[in-house]
C-alpha cells in the first residue's frame, strides 16, 4: 500500500490499529505513562503515530509515540523515569519564559495537537479532552491544516466543534478549495496544450489578415475594424485565429447564444487578442463601442440597478469573431445596421482550411 502513496495512509493506519504488534507497544506505552501519573501529573495525552514521511520513502511503516503532560506544581522527574525501551524522548514543547495563562495556553495547544485526528493516528487517549476541559483557538485547526497534519474534511470538523467565527473559517476553506481547483484546471489546460503542441499544423497565410488586419496594430488609430472568420466548421477558424497573437496573449471566449460576452477574464497588460468564438452579428451590434476599440473604457452588464457593471479598457486589442453564419445573419438584418457591420469589419468568407495540408 505505501508504494500507493499518500493516498493510502488513512488504509495504512486502520489497518495497524487492529495489529497485534502495534496493540502491544500501545499497551506497553500506555503502562508507562501510568507510571508516571504517579508523580502527580494533572493531564495527560498519548499517541501513536504513523511517520508519514519515513514509511513512504522507505516502505514500510514506522510509527512513534507522542506524550504530553502538564502540571499546576513543579514536577521533577529523573531521567530514566522518561526512557521508554531506552529511548530518550524527544522535548517539543517548551514554556520556561512563559507563566501563567500564555503558559497553560501553550499546554492547550500541545495536548490538542496530540488529540486532533491528523493524518497518520492511530490510537489516542486523554485524560483532559479538548473543548470541554479547554477551549481551543481556531488558528491552530488553521496552522495544522496549513502545515498538511490534517485534511480539509477534518479541518471543517474541527471548526464546527471550535464554535468561534464559524461561518468565516469555513468561507475561506471554500474559497481556498475554488482557488485550488482554479490552478489544477490551469495546469491541466498548460499540460494540454503541451500535449497538443506537436499535433499543431502550420497556419496559412492571408494576404487580406497580412495587409488589412494586423498593420492596424502598428499605428495609432482612433477605431479598428474588427476580424470576422466565417465558413463552414472544421476549417480550423478559432485555431488560426489564436495563432495571429499567441494562445497566452489571446482571450477566447465562446459566444454561442450569447447577446453581451463576458470580459471579467481580461487583462490588458496580458491580453492583446480577444477571439469570440461562434459571435453573432447581433452581439456585435449590441456592443458597438467594444468591437470599435474605444480610446475610453467600455462599461458592460448593464441591468436595471446595474448592479453587476464592470468596465473594460481595450484600445489597441484586437478583436477577433469566428462563426458558421455571418454572411446569412448579415443578410436577415436591416440595409443600416448590414452597413454599419460591413463597414467596421474585414471579413473573410473561409472556404479551404486555415491550415497547410
Amino acid at each position: 500500500m505505501l508504494a500507493e502513496g499518500e493516498s493510502r495512509i488513512a488504509d495504512i493506519c486502520r489497518l495497524l490499529q487492529d495489529n497485534v504488534e502495534v496493540a502491544s507497544l500501545w499497551d506497553e506505552f500506555q503502562r508507562f505513562a501510568q507510571q508516571l501519573r504517579q508523580s502527580k501529573l494533572d493531564r495527560m495525552t498519548l499517541a501513536c503515530e504513523l511517520h508519514t514521511a519515513v514509511s513512504l520513502e522507505k516502505l514500510v511503516p514506522s510509527i512513534h509515540f507522542h506524550l504530553m503532560f502538564d502540571s499546576r506544581q513543579t514536577v521533577t522527574l529523573p531521567k530514566p523515569s522518561l526512557l521508554f525501551r531506552g529511548a530518550v524522548p524527544h522535548q517539543s514543547v517548551e514554556c520556561k519564559q512563559a507563566r501563567g495563562k500564555a503558559c497553560r495556553k501553550a499546554y492547550d495547544q500541545g495536548h490538542y495537537y496530540l488529540q486532533v485526528p491528523k493524518i497518520g493516528s492511530i490510537h489516542m487517549t486523554t485524560t483532559a479532552p479538548a473543548f470541554t476541559t479547554f477551549p481551543i483557538a481556531p488558528d491552530w485547526i488553521t496552522n495544522l491544516w496549513q502545515a498538511c497534519k490534517i485534511t480539509e474534511q477534518v479541518a471543517e470538523k474541527e471548526y464546527l466543534r471550535c464554535k468561534k467565527h464559524v461561518k468565516a473559517y469555513l468561507d475561506n476553506m471554500k474559497f481556498h478549495a475554488q482557488c485550488m481547483q482554479t490552478e489544477a484546471v490551469a495546469a491541466r489546460k498548460a499540460q494540454a496544450l503541451l500535449d497538443l503542441q506537436p499535433l499543431m499544423k502550420t497556419a496559412v497565410v492571408l494576404e487580406q489578415v497580412q495587409r488589412d488586419f494586423l498593420p492596424q496594430f502598428a499605428r495609432p488609430m482612433f477605431r479598428r475594424s474588427f476580424l470576422v472568420l466565417t465558413g463552414p466548421t472544421r476549417l480550423g477558424k478559432t485555431i488560426y485565429a489564436r495563432s495571429l497573437f499567441g494562445h497566452r496573449q489571446t482571450l477566447e471566449l465562446n459566444c454561442c447564444g450569447v447577446s453581451q460576452p463576458d470580459l471579467r477574464g481580461f487583462n490588458p497588460l496580458v491580453h492583446r487578442a480577444i477571439l469570440y468564438d461562434e459571435g453573432s452579428a447581433d452581439m456585435v451590434l449590441r456592443n458597438r463601442r467594444l468591437f470599435q476599440g474605444s480610446t475610453e473604457e467600455v462599461t458592460l452588464a448593464h441591468s436595471g440597478t446595474n448592479l453587476f457593471t464592470y468596465s473594460v479598457y481595450v484600445y489597441n486589442v484586437a478583436m477577433i469573431l469566428t462563426s458558421n453564419s455571418w454572411l446569412r445573419e448579415l443578410e436577415e438584418l436591416q440595409s443600416e445596421e448590414r452597413e454599419w457591420l460591413e463597414g467596421n469589419s474585414i471579413c473573410i468568407d473561409c472556404k479551404q482550411p486555415l491550415y497547410e495540408t
